[in-house]
């Protein structure tokens, strides 16, 4: 929660510079002449022009309400050359993040069971066969010897995170109103781990995995024809961006939940939480 609560807590509204009395905003010559390297839209929100017509950076700014009466962004000023600041407040809080992961995974571990799989990849095939008895037991379970047999011959890594937090903490940049867009990015992942959970009893988890992955690359790469022949801010882009950025949510959703499933079953006990723990924390990059 804490990790999607960003995308309101941190949201960057639409502002303006307020313009002091008799100073305007700058127009496309004096922003190519002297803020070239910054784009017009940025250049004529972070500054203003003076009486000699040279820039000056903004101090104050009026924010849009539409959609959020007030953010970290706005009470802190965290805009246009202040900026940094909220790449800050994101590292900060994702280097206790950082060490919660360490900390806390290693003191996890020291309790767990090895697990079943992570056994039989090296091999001890009779050790997982007495603690996946066991489990069977306390569920009341039919423990099936003939799928154990057929389970000794599937020994295989995969590895993936950045996707999905990147996917997730972008929510707040799709088109349209933002808690519509949340709203319909949880429902995806929704969906996303109901499909996932049908699935892997009938196909395993290679195969859906790989699906998954070749397809979201394929659906990523449609962000260049729409960005390049649709007009930026037009209806029909807007729209296609909201249904690609759905479609990459659902299939990031996906293959994460089948990764995350087979990286908890192949991490030796002992740093299986620490591993866990230190995957999440890496791939949890900040997101302006």
């Amino acid at each position: 929660m804490m990790v999607y609560s960003w995308v309101f807590v941190a949201a960057t509204p639409d502002f303006e510079c307020q313009l002091p009395v008799d100073y305007r905003v700058p127009d496309e010559r004096e922003c190519k002449t002297y803020k070239k390297s910054i784009s017009l839209k940025e250049c004529q929100h972070c500054y203003f022009t003076m009486e000699n017509n040279s820039l000056q950076a903004c101090k104050n700014y009026s924010f849009n309400r539409q959609y959020y009466i007030k953010t970290l962004v706005e009470e802190w000023s965290m805009v246009c050359d202040r900026l940094t600041f909220k790449t800050s407040v994101q590292m900060i809080f994702f280097t206790g993040f950082m060490v919660g992961s360490t900390i806390l995974g290693i003191l996890a571990d020291n309790i767990l069971p090895e697990s079943p799989r992570w056994l039989m990849s090296k091999g001890r095939f009779d050790d997982a066969e007495i603690i996946l008895k066991n489990i069977a037991k306390q569920n009341k379970r039919y423990f099936d010897q003939d799928e154990f047999e057929r389970l000794k011959g599937e020994q295989k890594s995969i590895a993936q995170n950045i996707v999905y937090y990147g996917v997730a903490q972008s929510t707040g940049s799709w088109p349209f109103d933002p808690y519509v867009s949340f709203g319909a990015s949880a429902l995806v992942e929704l969906l996303a781990y109901i499909l996932v959970h049908i699935i892997l009893k009938k196909t395993g988890r290679k195969i859906p995995y790989c699906l998954f992955a070749v397809i979201y690359s394929i659906v990523a790469l449609l962000v260049l024809p729409v960005q390049s022949f649709t007009m930026k801010d037009s209806t029909g882009h807007k729209t296609a961006m909201f249904i690609i950025n759905v479609t990459l949510k659902f299939l990031a959703s996906a293959s994460f939940a089948i990764i995350l499933i087979y990286a908890n079953e192949l991490f030796p006990t002992n740093v299986r939480n620490t591993g866990l723990g230190l995957g999440g924390m890496v791939a949890r990059k900040p997101i302006n």
